[in-house]
């Protein structure tokens, strides 16, 4: 990127006033759309919005429906730099493409998504044999076909190898792409979308001479929309009066035209992430999704021990002992190292909008600990499964017979679109000196195997002192 005309300095030196939310912050980045223009609507304004005619629904305008009139600039003399690209550009296309120079944004997403996609698919395959899994399957149905999911995830990720990686996507534009010289007039943020569900786009308004009469030529680029914090973690480097490449594609020039920066083929060039990925980025994130997908398993194995192994006596003490030892332990720890993260990222993104000359909004992690209560009710509950899990199976006393009554015997079956989602097997009863209803969690071979009315009930008393019902037999004949 080339230094801007000494024209265009001036109008960049007058930074805004810090602002005081993302709305806030949003207006002050956008100085042609804020004299011009509608600004974003502020929380304050919200109310009033409200009250006005037009349907909530409808789409706010994006920028260019906004501006209507293309932006007046006073003309300057055009002093383009010499070299007036950067070097990958100047050797003729068809161009040799080296991804070991191109370690932007989109070849580490493009990484990410393949990687993921094959740590989906390999342990969705993998836990697919285990017969935990293959027992479950007999009240979860999908679950019987998450050895076809899983392969599914692997092809998937070869497809994103194949469509993203070569020379498609934007490696096609480094490798067939025509580079032109433009001048940076005006940096903006065009926002679209919804009024509840926002996106935006960085803006740059350009301007390179007409190659017939040379009369200046003026045009409007947006980057990429991004929504919430994924905009918030991406700042624009272009100033106005930087002499930038601009690149299209031969066959269809207006359509394809960008800029360079926007492509993120280049790290730290263009859009700019705010916070920097560590080299165990990659490692962070797999890692992560398989703690995610183990994090669904415990859910589902959570579900199934709250009706197999519930005990028939009250545990209400131990039951908070163990929510929190599981809160303290784990959840707090978790909030912690959540609030530094956040902390982190927030001292990496006024770095980075500081060496862009750029003001920051005050800011601060303490937001990331609201979640505090969630976490510890969470990792408490967690924590209290797992006590109940070990209660049950690592229970190796021996069982006693207990005489109960069979109310009910229920096997019903769930549809979802035509398919078996759900099957429920369970037995409703209560113990002859006791007129407490219960349910156990069955399996259809042994409700066969009952008529109702009398039965017995094998108990065993646990491993941590909490009695539950092993299984209910008839009778002795």
């Amino acid at each position: 990127m080339n230094e801007p005309d000494d024209e265009l300095k001036q109008p960049h030196d007058d930074e805004p006033a810090p602002a005081n939310s993302f709305l806030d912050r949003l207006e002050a980045a956008n100085p042609e759309k804020s004299k011009g223009e509608t600004p974003p609507p502020s929380e304050d304004d919200a109310s009033d919005e409200e009250e006005d005619d037009e349907d909530d629904s409808i789409d706010t305008e994006i920028d260019d429906e906004l501006t209507e009139e293309e932006p007046l600039f006073p003309p300057l003399p055009w002093n383009p730099p010499s070299p007036p690209f950067e070097e990958e550009w100047l050797v003729p296309p068809p161009r040799p493409i080296d991804k070991s120079k191109f370690q932007g944004s989109y070849e580490l997403d493009r990484r990410l998504q393949i990687s993921v996609s094959l740590v989906t698919g390999a342990i969705l395959l993998g836990v697919s044999f285990l017969p935990a899994v293959q027992a479950a399957g007999l009240y979860l149905p999908i679950l019987t076909w998450l050895t076809w999911i899983g392969l599914g995830f692997i092809i998937l990720a070869a497809i994103i190898n194949l469509r993203s990686g070569g020379a498609s996507g934007p490696y096609r534009y480094l490798r067939d792409g025509v580079p032109m010289l433009v001048r940076c007039r005006a940096v903006s943020v065009a926002r679209e979308g919804s009024k509840e569900n926002p996106s935006f786009r960085h803006q740059v308004w350009i301007e390179h001479p007409d190659p017939l009469t040379g009369e200046p030529i003026y045009q409007s680029i947006k980057s990429n929309s991004f929504t919430g914090q994924a905009f918030a973690d991406v700042e624009n480097s272009y100033r106005v009066g930087d002499y930038v490449t601009a690149v299209y594609l031969p066959e269809a020039m207006n359509e394809s035209l960008t800029l360079y920066g926007f492509l993120g083929l280049k790290k730290d060039f263009g859009l700019i992430k705010t916070s920097e990925r560590s080299e165990w980025f990659e490692s962070e994130v797999n890692f992560g999704c398989a703690v995610a997908w183990i994090f669904f398993g415990a859910i589902l194995w959570a579900i199934y021990v709250a009706f197999r192994y519930w005990p028939i006596t009250s545990i209400g003490t131990d039951m908070l002992r163990w929510g929190l030892a599981g809160g303290l332990g784990i959840g707090l720890p978790l909030t912690i190292w959540h609030y530094f993260r956040e902390r982190r990222k927030i001292r990496d993104r006024r770095s980075v909008r500081s060496q862009l000359g750029k003001e920051t909004a005050p800011s601060s992690a303490a937001s990331s600990l609201v979640g505090l209560p969630f976490s510890l009710a969470i990792w408490g509950g967690i924590a209290f499964l797992i006590g109940l899990s070990m209660n049950a199976l690592l229970d190796r006393s021996p069982e006693v017979a207990r005489p109960v009554i069979i109310t009910k015997l229920i096997e019903h079956e769930s549809h979802l679109l035509g398919l078996p989602s759900l099957r429920d097997y369970r037995i409703e009863y209560h113990f002859t000196d006791d007129a407490t209803t219960r349910r156990l969690l069955s399996t259809p071979a042994d409700i066969a195997k009952l008529r109702g009315g009398n039965a017995i009930a094998l108990v065993k008393p646990g491993q941590q002192g909490w009695p539950w019902v092993n299984r209910i037999v008839p009778p002795a004949p």
